[in-house]
This record gives C-alpha cells, sequence and structure tokens, in this order.
C-alpha cells in the first residue's frame, strides 16, 4: 500500500516537471492591477505644491501611490517570444483637510496670509496610454515561468485636476465652502517606457496567475485648459516661477501586482485542422479506390491439354 502511494506521488511529481505552459504559439490576453510608489516628478509636479501647503496644514499628504489597470495582448510563438500591445491606465489622487476649533493661517493662491477654520484639497491625475511590448520568456519549466519583458507607452491622454476651498466658520459652511473655491484641471499627452517581469504559476495549460514587477517611465508634456492655453506652475502662495515652468504630470514609479494569464492554443488547431484534412483525403482514396475483392486476375497464357 505505500509504495503504490509513492509511486503515486513519484508520477505525479514527474508529470508537473514535464509540464509545458500551452503550446508552441498561441493567443495570450494577460489583464492585471498593480500599484505603483511614485517617484518626484520635478519642481512642477503636484506633489511640489502639496509639500508647500504642508508648511501651513498639518495632514498635507502627498500623492504616493499610484493604481495601474491594463491587459497585455499579443502572441507567443516558440514557447518563448511574446510579443503584442500594452493597454495601461494609471489613476493617483489625495484629499485631506484641516479644521480647528480657532482660526488658524495659511496661503491660498496668494502671497497675502488668509485664516480660516477649515481648509481642503483634494488633487490627483491619470493616464491612458498603449504601445508595442515583448517579452522573453527566461525559465519556461514545468508550471512555472518567468519573463522580462520591454514596452513602450504613448499616453494618448493625461489628466490632472485640483480643487480646494476653505471657510472662516467650519466644514458645515456650505455657503463659504462654495465662495472660496478654487479649481485648476489640464490635460496633456505623454511618452515613456516599461521595464518588466513576470513570475507566473499555471494552473492548466492555458491559464494562470502572476506576480509583476516593473518599472514605468511616463511624463506629460506642458499641460493646457479647455481652452487649449498652457497651465503655469504656481505654488502655495500663488507665485509663477520666472520664466515660468509649464504644469505637468508624473505617473513614473515601481508598480507591483498580479495578472491573470489566458492562452488561446492555436497551434494544436492548426494541426487539428490538417490532420483532418489529412485523414479526409485518405478515406476518400479509400473509397474511390479498388479493393483486394476487386482486383482482376489475368487470363492464363496456355489453352487445355
Amino acid at each position: 500500500m505505500n509504495k503504490t502511494i509513492i509511486l503515486a506521488f513519484l508520477t505525479i511529481g514527474l508529470s508537473s516537471s514535464v509540464f509545458a505552459r500551452g503550446s508552441s504559439s498561441s493567443v495570450f490576453v494577460d489583464p492585471y492591477f498593480s500599484m505603483g510608489a511614485l517617484s518626484l516628478g520635478g519642481p512642477s509636479d503636484i506633489n511640489y505644491k502639496i509639500l508647500d501647503i504642508g508648511n501651513d496644514i498639518t495632514g498635507a499628504s502627498k500623492i504616493s501611490w499610484g493604481r495601474s489597470f491594463g491587459a497585455f495582448m499579443g502572441y507567443r510563438f516558440k514557447h518563448r517570444y511574446n510579443v503584442g500591445l500594452i493597454i495601461d491606465y494609471t489613476t493617483a489622487k489625495t484629499i485631506f483637510s484641516e479644521e480647528g476649533a480657532t482660526a488658524f493661517s495659511f496661503y491660498f493662491d496668494s502671497e497675502s496670509i488668509k485664516t480660516g477654520k477649515y481648509y481642503e484639497f483634494s488633487g490627483g491625475f491619470s493616464g491612458l496610454a498603449f504601445g508595442p511590448a515583448f517579452y522573453y520568456t527566461v525559465y519556461n519549466g514545468g508550471k512555472f515561468n518567468f519573463d522580462l519583458g520591454l514596452g513602450i507607452l504613448y499616453a494618448t491622454k493625461v489628466s490632472y485636476f485640483e480643487d480646494k476651498t476653505y471657510s472662516t466658520i467650519g466644514s458645515t459652511d456650505t455657503a463659504g465652502l462654495t465662495q472660496h473655491a478654487k479649481s485648476i484641471s489640464g490635460t496633456g499627452k505623454g511618452f515613456g517606457f516599461l521595464l518588466g517581469t513576470s513570475s507566473a504559476y499555471y494552473f492548466t495549460d492555458y491559464m494562470g496567475i502572476s506576480f509583476d514587477l516593473a518599472y514605468k517611465y511616463l511624463k506629460s508634456n506642458s499641460l493646457t485648459d479647455a481652452n487649449g492655453t498652457v497651465i503655469d506652475y504656481i505654488d502655495a502662495k500663488g507665485v509663477k516661477d520666472s520664466p515660468s515652468i509649464p504644469l505637468s504630470v508624473n505617473l513614473s514609479g515601481l508598480y507591483f501586482g498580479l495578472s491573470l494569464k489566458v492562452e488561446f492554443d492555436i497551434a494544436s488547431s492548426s494541426s487539428s485542422a490538417k490532420t483532418d484534412a489529412k485523414t479526409t483525403e485518405v478515406s476518400k482514396t479509400s473509397d474511390t479506390g479498388a479493393g483486394w475483392e476487386d482486383t482482376p486476375v489475368a487470363a492464363p497464357d496456355g489453352g487445355t491439354g
């Protein structure tokens, strides 16, 4: 009994070791979700304004994390070469406020100091990008696979928003909050790249899950408002740099997350089609050709003895 159990486990182990991901060629769709530790993007980035606001507002928190949703779709051949298209949407935002029983002072897009009992700020950005990508399967052993890849990203739309307000009375002062509200919004485009790794475990030949780690560089050009006018970066005191610096968005950072691996085998389908065609041809030949029982027998040469 024990020998049977041991033999069964050895058989399973050997089966796992020769397991191969799908076939040599397949179409794949890999949707993913990841979190990214964002980089500061320079003096025109929103985080520098938030750090400036933090000199007056205790709860000011910069945008540190971004969320990324997307998919890598394409074609794999010779088991190791994966080429396709990446579609990626990244978003990040922050919101913070401060409220006091007594009035406190702060800058509000002006060099003159304001006082109030409530201050609120919300801001964020997002980017939709796509581009070609190539991943190479470095390790393809059993159910585990390890890929290295490079992608080129073009952001067709990068969006930015910033809303802030304050009240001399408190957070319930609807009229005051509306009166002092200020907003900035802009859009732009961006260009960058993605360097990534993927460590996948396959449940079946054509489905698995992967842990992904990647560095994404994606920064926008100068943002413009609804009228197409370039938006200049303004600090918490309402001061522009000289010369002025256009506002921009930086989506760069180190991202990590999970992706679902889904493949559709086209090599076996093609092979099956060829096999079916060959079988059909052989069948036709057998049906139209003469069998051994129908083969004519030659007459003897000699006459009667």
